[in-house]
Parts: C-alpha cells; structure tokens; sequence
C-alpha cells in the first residue's frame, strides 16, 4: 500500500514543480526555484561524515562526499535538473545510505549547467570527475549512478568512457532516467497528466536549453537510442506513471539486447525519483536497498 508520506509528496509535486511551461527561460527560471531553493532534511547514518569535495576531486562547480571511515568503494552519484539545474547536497541522504551499506564513500558531484554551458559542458565534467576518481580507486570498486538528467548523463558517461576505450567501473544505477531528449517517446503524451512531477514541455525547453542546436539524436546526448553493447551491469529504476517510462524501458531492452546484464524496477503509484527521499519515505528505504544488493554483488571491495 502507498504510504502517507508518498501521497504527501506527490501532492507537493503536482501543485508546486509540475506547473512548468513556457519558453526555455521561463522554465529555466521555474525548475531552478522550486529544485535549487527546495529545503532538504538530513539524516545521515550513524557513522556517515559529510564533506566538501576538494578542487582537484571533480570538474563543475563543486559537490560533496558522504562516507564511512575505511571506505574501500566509491559511488559517484550525478544529480537531476534536466541539465539546468539542481545540486549535489540533494541526495546527500541516498548517498549516505549507500554509503553505509557498502563500506564506500559517495561523491555527490557537479556538473555545469545549461543554458550558461550547453552540451558537452556536462559531459566534459563527467568525464573529467570520473577520470580524477579512477587515478585514486580502482573502476572494479566505482559504480556510477545518477537521476533524471543525472541519469541520462551517466548512461551518456557510461558509452563515452566505452567509446573511447577508457576504464569503466563495475555497475551503473539510474534513477528514473532521461535518455531520450527527442520528443518522440510515446510515454511522454500517454503519462501526461499521470505524472506528477513533469511534462512533455518542460523536457522540450530544458532540451533545447542544453543542445543549443546540437544534435539530439547524438550517443552522448541521447544515449537509450544508441548502442548499448560493452556497458557494465546496469540498474534502472522508473514508476508506472512518469512520462520517462519508455526511456527506461528502451535502455533496459537495448541493454539486454547488447548481451549486456540490465535490471528494471518497475513501481506503480509512486513518482519521479523517489529513492531520493529515503530515509524519510518508507518506498525510498525499500528501494535503496535494493540497490545496494545489486551494488554489493558488483563492486570489488
């Protein structure tokens, strides 16, 4: 059954994030508001220390880390924003539970935004973070993951490191992915008034923000439309009710398609990127650890 808590924030969703239409600098304005200035809860684990990043740790604009003492993994998390916003400290909570539950330290990290630093801005920071992190640990011991547009990026990361023969890391996680930046995908008219945190409009805008006229069908752009052969195990996590469905759906199918291992959490009456919210929602504990399942069985120690 739902829980109060998660029919609590799908209300706060559809009243105050989902009303966002309008040009790209309309929305731009929209999703910056109400994701950047949102207030945040910490809860971190017993025993999880939190921590500015260090200058020569990552590309962007700064992160965090949360970890343990002795932490032998590190999961290198990419936040959501549709590529225009949003910021590390938000999943300071996810990050701490997966943190205790591995042994590992999470780095909560940047990336520049768009319209300000378009395509490959993003990608290039990616890029750069993850190749500072591999000099440090071992990619047997790194999983990347990410959220929304974090997600999207890390898939993006995911090819590129494939692409240019670069060490990938033992498993990718993404949360309620968006890999898809055409308005094509069928999920996105069927799921619109079901979601209740997104529409078709504002992934139209907030894409056009970041391609600046690039090419959307590009791998690094829009990688579930790609090849996805030669990719480490991957996680994917999506609700029934998101106009990103068939993103997640696509990059799964491919995935297996590839001969490559790829798992789908499938929910129904839960919304956009809810393991974000554990510990303070019951379905977010649930999942999260789920994911650190998958994580343990793949990660070196």
């Amino acid at each position: 059954m739902q829980s109060l808590a998660a029919r609590a924030i799908k209300l706060y969703a559809r009243r105050f994030m989902k009303p966002a239409s309008g040009g790209p600098d309309e929305v731009v304005a929209h999703l910056r508001r109400v994701i950047d200035r949102a207030p945040t809860v910490t809860r971190l684990p017993k025993g999880v220390a939190r921590r500015p990043a260090a200058a020569d740790e990552l590309a962007g604009n700064g992160g965090e880390w949360v970890g343990v003492p002795g932490a032998t993994r590190v999961i290198l998390h990419h936040h959501g924003g549709a590529y225009v916003s949003g910021r590390p400290g938000t999943y300071v909570n996810l990050g701490g539970a997966l943190a205790k539950a591995l042994c590992a330290s999470a780095m909560l990290a940047s990336y520049r935004l768009a319209p300000e630093h378009p395509y490959p801005a993003a990608i290039d920071d990616a890029l750069a973070t993850y190749r500072a992190l591999i000099e440090r640990t071992p990619p047997e011991s790194v999983a990347v993951m990410g959220d929304s547009a974090g997600g999207g990026l890390t898939l993006a990361l995911l090819v590129r490191l494939r692409d240019e023969g670069l060490p990938l890391p033992a498993a990718g996680v993404l949360l309620s992915p968006w890999t898809d930046l055409t308005d094509e995908a069928e999920s996105r008219r069927r799921n619109r008034e079901a979601d209740d945190m997104l529409l078709p409009e504002t992934l139209t805008a907030t894409a056009s923000a970041y391609l600046a006229g690039g090419d959307v069908k590009a791998p690094w752009v829009s990688p579930g439309l790609g090849d996805l052969s030669g990719l480490p195990p991957l996680l994917v996590t999506v609700d029934e009710s998101e106009i990103l469905l068939d993103d997640s759906v696509r990059v799964v199918d491919g995935a297996r398609a590839a001969g490559g291992e790829a798992r789908l959490i499938r929910t129904r009456g839960l919304f956009h990127v809810w393991p974000a919210m554990t510990p303070l929602l019951r379905e977010g504990r649930e999942t999260t650890t789920e994911i650190a399942r998958f994580l343990d069985e793949r990660m070196a120690s």
